[in-house]
């Protein structure tokens, strides 16, 4: 059984990677738009959220920001370094230890 569900996650894994680098290759052709780009690789066409997963943050977390009303709290400057406010701070104070471990690798505080 664990060894069937290796094989599917390489195959997924594999069919992703070549699914990626065809929708890339759609773009540098300009047959379709940066914005349907974004969607297909990562999920949404919010340029904040496209910067966040780019530098390593998960989906899940990115949605957690935007579901408590964090992500504008959150600034990516012009050399890529992750800048967060005062409330933003206050908020992660108030995670658990793990959740403040995830995002500590990403955003120095």
């Amino acid at each position: 059984m664990n060894l069937a569900l290796v094989k599917i996650k390489m195959e997924s894994d594999f069919l992703s990677y070549k699914l990626n680098e065809y929708v890339f290759l759609l773009k540098e052709y300009g047959v379709i738009y940066e914005k349907e780009y974004n969607i297909f690789i990562y999920g949404t066409d919010k340029k904040r959220n496209t910067d966040l997963t780019k530098l390593g943050l998960s989906g899940v977390i990115i949605n957690k920001f935007e579901s408590d009303g964090q992500i504008d709290n959150i600034e990516i400057d012009d050399l890529g370094h992750v800048l967060v406010n005062d409330e933003f701070k206050q908020y992660l104070k108030q995670q658990d230890d793990l959740m403040q471990f995830e995002i500590r690798k990403y955003i120095t505080i």
